[in-house]
């Protein structure tokens, strides 16, 4: 429900794991949108590749500033790629006090797949760490391809491959 900034950008996997453990707020509503759209702005004078890593257990419940379109819309605009962990829960809050379950928003997995980043959705807290593991993998063993369009008018090919099967 409130967005808040760290003091610095860190690449400290043990400070982000402190983050989550100990000092992380939760149980309110969800400003997903706003937090993401102000991370983009944020970014938007790194030189560097921009990568956001978004963890979450809700949907948007409270954005004030954006929406998912122009999340989607200034973070493909600036180059930033999204991974989007998402992480189910169970609380209290049906009629009479049942079990409900929290999934993550839907549009979760649309903002990786149109940014270039991956989507993960998680049953147990457990998985986290071998998920961002596996997002840093991932980001240590990427290759941007670029192309500059002809503008003949005409459909052209372009043929991309890799030594490694499987590769994608």
């Amino acid at each position: 429900d409130v967005v808040r900034w760290s003091p610095e950008f860190t690449n400290d996997r043990d400070k982000l794991v402190q983050y989550i453990r100990a000092d992380m707020q939760f149980g309110n509503g969800t400003r997903l949108w706003d937090a993401l759209y102000e991370s983009i702005g944020a970014l938007k004078q790194e030189a560097s590749r921009k990568v956001i890593v978004v963890l979450s257990d809700g949907e948007d419940s409270g954005s004030k500033m954006a929406g998912d379109g122009d999340v989607l819309n200034a973070a493909q605009a600036s180059d930033v790629m999204i991974y989007t962990v998402g992480l189910r829960t169970h609380y209290r809050g049906g009629y009479g006090g049942t079990m409900v379950e929290g999934r993550p928003d839907r549009n979760l997995k649309k903002m990786s797949e149109h940014t270039g980043g991956g989507f993960f959705e998680l049953t147990r807290a457990t998985e986290l760490n071998s998920t961002f593991t596996r997002v840093a993998d991932e980001l240590h063993r990427q290759y941007l391809l670029a192309i500059t369009a002809q503008s003949d008018g005409k459909p052209h090919t372009l043929s991309v491959r890799v030594k490694t099967p499987g590769m994608s």
